[in-house]
């Protein structure tokens, strides 16, 4: 979170102090999100599973090895 300033609204035009709400910045007076929650940042690293994971990369491997055909869990929801 950001510390109390004031700044100018986009919306009502009127100096306003962000009112923190469930993580986003709002105008004290007309209510309008100014400071989102969430701009798309990612708690994790993404990439290579093997990198990202390295027991993936071994799960898929014993699957291989093992004459079976892998299902990602992920792509699976996706194909129903």
């Amino acid at each position: 979170m950001e510390t109390a300033s004031a700044q100018i609204c986009p919306f009502c035009s009127r100096p306003t102090v962000l009112v923190w709400v469930h993580g986003h910045g709002q105008c004290q007076h007309c209510h309008i999100t100014i400071d989102e929650c969430c701009r798309g940042e990612c708690s994790q690293p993404t990439g290579n599973p093997s990198t990202v994971n390295p027991s993936a990369a071994s799960s898929a491997a014993v699957a291989a090895s093992a004459g079976g055909a892998t299902v990602n869990a992920g792509n699976s929801l996706l194909a129903r």
